[in-house]
């Protein structure tokens, strides 16, 4: 019997992903305005973004005490709902604070100097709310049904691309110029038996303003998280939402019944026919899984959200262990990759070619995202075969990104147009495809039985892999100095002094 098309609610679809926008947004609309906080003049200037990578990884600690929590929690006490609105409320609260108090700097003793404190406080509040989110997001999205999870992926890339989008219309990624600040004065000095006249002017290198203020930029960013909170309550409470979370409570309740019929059966001396069933049925549904991972049409036949096969134990879904590991140390290093390895050294991969080419880079990679999880929400195909072509793709492309940053200051093709372009796309392909393969893994993993374990995994993995790939790559940019950095000054080359001899 063919099985019928996933039924959706509109209203319900739209809150999942304002909700999913929640996730990584203020953590991304940090990173997107960071040239602007640069040139504002916070204390830390071009180091702000190696403050910000570190600081992001310290917010493993919230995955970290959650998992601890959940393991050490009654089994039937379901810790993420609870723990979502503590996330929430305090992302509305950090991000409004922000509006008033990012550029307020305090004296560090440690290393006798003033650092923006307040800013560097809050966003440790977004990093750990952030990283918190796949550990308790996702196991709340599989509360509904399957569909709704490529929605939620959906809204997560809208937490890119959306802080992207008013960057841009706040005019990052200008070229800073050099200009003069003082009148012309003369200096007349005595060389010998000669009169010297210096024609003077000062300049300085001045960082063009945006179209609106950073406080504006923060306001849109409160804006937005009260939004992306404002949906989960609703997500709670709407009737039309509790309506789309019933159908996978009465699916649940139908094992849970089908469970109670086995236990008795086999109380009233059928237990060996009774497990001898189970053993069979769950030996013909492995087998029908053993090509499974290939593709999705030759496992057609098998629902795993039917009552027989939810009532089997199958921990690890319908795709075994070693599958199931396989998958997330894929999705491990991707994250390492496109999370934190990447990231650190963007500045210097597209940095010596132009501001434009970096900021041009930094947005379409954000809108790729999006675009790309619409895109497999329509259709997902959980081939593993090919997960793991995307992943080798994804890491070709990435090694171009960071062969760019080792040659920094004169990468390939510096200063031409075929440069450009090629490590824009490059930067693309990455987002592309690593968003690709973490969505289709989130799908394939979504669709097994006892999801909600998978997905809680999958949460996990993202964020050690996330952190690991920082551990590496800090002491790389910032201790060892591994990267150069690109810089050229505006003013140099300048004349500040015009000499004239005049007898």
């Amino acid at each position: 019997m063919e099985k019928k098309p996933e039924s959706f609610s509109w209203p319900v679809l739209f809150l999942v992903m304002l909700f999913g926008s929640g996730t990584w947004l203020a953590i991304n609309a940090l990173w997107v305005e960071l040239p602007l906080l640069v040139a504002s003049g916070v204390p830390e200037g071009y180091t702000l973004g190696s403050y910000l990578i570190v600081i992001t990884q310290a917010g493993n600690l919230g995955p970290f005490l959650f998992t601890i929590a959940t393991y050490w929690a009654p089994k039937n006490k379901k810790l993420e709902i609870p723990v979502i609105y503590i996330l929430i409320s305090l992302a509305s609260l950090s991000t409004f604070l922000m509006i008033f108090f990012w550029d307020v700097t305090t004296y560090w003793k440690v290393d006798n100097m003033e650092h923006s404190t307040i800013m560097l406080i809050l966003t440790f509040l977004f990093s750990t709310i952030a990283c918190t989110t796949p550990v308790t997001y996702l196991p709340f999205i599989s509360r509904f049904p399957g569909k709704y999870l490529m929605y939620y992926f959906i809204g997560e890339g809208f937490s890119a691309l959306l802080p992207s989008i008013v960057t841009l219309i706040q005019g990052v990624g200008e070229q800073p110029k050099c200009v003069p600040v003082s009148d012309v004065y003369t200096n007349i000095t005595m060389e010998g038996n000669s009169t010297v006249e210096l024609r003077c002017r000062d300049w300085e290198v001045v960082y063009p303003k945006g179209r609106f203020s950073s406080e504006v930029f923060f306001g849109f960013l409160f804006v937005m998280t009260f939004f992306s909170s404002t949906s989960f309550v609703l997500l709670n409470f709407l009737p039309v939402a509790k309506k789309e979370r019933s159908k996978i409570k009465n699916k649940a309740e139908e094992v849970e019944d089908v469970s109670t019929s086995t236990y008795m059966l086999k109380s009233n001396g059928k237990r060996d026919t009774e497990d001898g069933e189970v053993r069979e049925q769950e030996t013909s549904l492995m087998s029908n899984n053993k090509d499974s991972d290939e593709n999705t049409k030759e496992n057609k036949n098998v629902d795993p959200d039917d009552i027989k096969i939810k009532s089997l134990n199958l921990p690890f879904g319908l795709l075994g262990r070693r599958r199931v590991i396989y998958l997330l140390v894929l999705l491990g290093w991707i994250n390492a990759l496109t999370n934190s390895i990447l990231p650190s050294v963007q500045t210097y991969s597209c940095g010596p070619y132009s501001m434009q080419t970096f900021h041009l880079a930094a947005a379409l990679d954000n809108i790729v995202m999006p675009i790309v999880y619409l895109t497999v929400s329509f259709k997902l195909y959980s081939s593993i075969k090919l997960v793991s072509l995307l992943t080798f793709l994804c890491t070709l492309a990435g090694s171009y990104c960071m062969l760019t940053a080792a040659m920094s200051p004169t990468p390939p093709l510096q200063f031409s147009a075929a440069g450009d372009v090629l490590v824009i796309l490059a930067w693309m392909s990455v987002a592309g495809l690593s968003s690709y393969v973490k969505a289709t893994i989130g799908g394939i993993m979504r669709s097994q039985p006892n999801n909600r374990r998978l997905l809680l995994w999958f949460g996990i993995v993202t964020q050690i892999g996330s952190f690991v790939g920082a551990v590496i790559m800090f002491p790389l940019v910032n201790v060892f100095n591994v990267f150069e950095e690109y810089y050229k000054d505006p003013c140099e080359g300048v004349d500040v002094c015009v000499e004239e001899v005049l007898y």
